[in-house]
């Protein structure tokens, strides 16, 4: 038995420090040209994972696909318990790791991760959840050398990582102690993803309602006698439209043949009926330096409001701040993007406290009226019968999607009243006040269980969450073994072979 040292972490009995580069191998991805790539496997390609597939666990169900042939060595073929980290990304997720727990399919791995393989003598699900850790996701991001956009972290910043290293049977316990207390946190977890999700169904049947005209049915028993229709509404605008000069888009019925019924003081009409403006942003080149206008971009387009967390700003001459310029009532939209998830969403203006421009990447729609009109549009463009409408006609460029102008103005909108326009802002706004208040219950909820999972993680490897066993190998003789291995090309084994939780030595 070799005699248990204390050097390690605040001196548990037989732990040690190490730096990553002496119990693991660090494997680079693949490099190759974007022509190289398809999106279905077929004969001669394998799986290539990058940052994006990298999320609490791996994601397999969007690969890209390379040839075989690019993989220059075999080390670069990913293998069962090897762990990916996100050596290239945005600050907030550089250094982000998941392990390969299950294999699919034959695969390699982008230039932009990395590959951490554990050697043999040590249990490599004890490395994972370590780097698993905020202290260690702090020390890589520190580390980190970062651009404009991009943090990128070196081999030799990951290699020169200190890790504790426990008694490999201990080693299995804190593995096992900790899957188990994370298994339970998940259970918790995944109950407060399935209220969100519920959530979202539930307010997602609100709109439906909204724009069918049934989430106000009973108000309008009420108010027979008082309420002007829709129709009315139109031909007021027509007026309007007409005395400012500004011309009046023709609504030709027969385009609606077919559509739901809607009540009796309804209309359909089509968006462009109920604007008196819509344009293009500008293209002039943003910076982060607080200088010029401030512009809206796709970011500051958050759950259908503004979010100004993220400026940028621009210099403009006096002309187009103002040709440019958003104001109360006002509806931005984003036209073009790489995700269809994001084309089409919108955002209401409410009062701003300076002249905020707007970029050229969003459509700035001006409603006829400055009051409900704006918000039941932007409510309608949020809805699953909005959304639909724009995913259907969007077009995609050079992997680009996009709506423009004529596309937004033609969408065919449901018409109540204006006082049951404000009726149905009412409702749904209360409506989403309480909902927006239980999103952020479960979201503080969220946010506690990932604290507990680090507080888990700290004392794991602080050597306070399992007991320890003084007849236990120390993690000294595993780290004279891993050496000894790399100068004797592996001549030398373990004499105690331990069945690790979930992976057999």
């Amino acid at each position: 038995m070799t005699v248990a040292t204390t050097n390690g972490p605040q001196n548990n009995l037989g732990w040690t420090t190490a730096k990553l580069q002496d119990v693991c191998d660090i494997i680079r991805g693949v490099s190759f040209s974007k022509d190289k790539k398809i999106h279905n496997l077929k004969t001669g390609y394998i799986g290539c994972l990058r940052t994006t597939n990298i999320q609490n666990k791996i994601e397999w169900d969007d690969l890209w696909y390379i040839p075989r042939e690019v993989v220059k060595h075999d080390r670069q073929i990913l293998q069962k318990y090897d762990i990916l980290i996100s050596s290239a990304n945005s600050i907030e997720l550089v250094g982000k790791v998941a392990q390969i727990c299950d294999q699919p399919i034959l695969s390699t791995l982008g230039a932009f991760i990395s590959a951490i393989r554990v050697k043999k003598e040590i249990n490599p699900k004890f490395v994972y959840f370590q780097l698993s850790s905020s202290k260690i996701r702090q020390e890589l991001r520190g580390g980190a050398s970062t651009t404009t956009n991009i943090s990128n972290i070196s081999t030799f910043s990951i290699g020169n990582l200190k890790l504790a290293i426990a008694p490999l049977s201990e080693q299995a316990r804190i593995v096992s102690k900790i899957e188990a207390l994370f298994s339970f946190l998940d259970e918790g977890t995944e109950s407060l993803r399935k209220v969100q999700a519920q959530l979202k169904r539930y307010l997602q049947a609100v709109l439906k309602y909204a724009f069918e005209g049934k989430l106000t049915e009973e108000w309008r028993k009420t108010q027979k006698e008082k309420v002007e229709s829709a129709s009315e509404l139109l031909r007021w605008i027509d007026s309007h439209q007409r005395k400012q000069g500004i011309l009046s888009e023709n609504i030709d019925n027969s385009n609606f043949a077919g559509f739901p019924k809607l009540p009796e003081t309804w209309a359909w009409t089509s968006m462009g009926k109920l604007l008196v403006d819509a344009r293009y942003g500008t293209s002039q080149k943003s910076f982060s330096k607080p200088e010029g206008s401030p512009v809206l971009r796709i970011p500051n387009i958050v759950k259908g409001r503004l979010d100004l967390r993220s400026l940028k700003y621009t210099q403009l001459k006096n002309d187009e701040i103002k040709r440019l310029s958003v104001k109360m009532g006002d509806i931005l939209v984003v036209r073009t993007n790489g995700s269809l998830d994001l084309v089409g969403r919108a955002a209401a203006i409410d009062e701003l406290k300076e002249d905020f421009v707007f970029a050229s990447y969003l459509i700035r729609l001006r409603p006829i009226f400055s009051e409900n009109l704006p918000k039941y549009l932007n409510m309608f463009l949020s809805s699953e019968t909005g959304r639909q409408t724009i995913l259907e006609k969007a077009r995609t460029t050079a992997g680009q999607f996009n709506v423009n102008l004529a596309t937004l103005r033609s969408i065919p909108i449901p018409l109540p009243p204006l006082v049951e326009q404000a009726e149905i802002m009412k409702i749904i706004e209360l409506i989403f006040s309480v909902t927006d208040k239980t999103e952020e219950i479960i979201n503080k909820q969220i946010a506690i269980s990932e604290r507990l999972r680090q507080s888990i993680l700290k004392d794991a490897f602080a050597g306070q969450l399992v007991p320890q066993d003084p007849n236990d190998e120390s993690a000294a003789k595993l780290l004279e073994i891993i050496k000894a291995d790399r100068y004797n090309n592996g001549k030398f084994k373990m004499n105690n072979q331990v069945e690790l939780s979930g992976y057999v030595k």
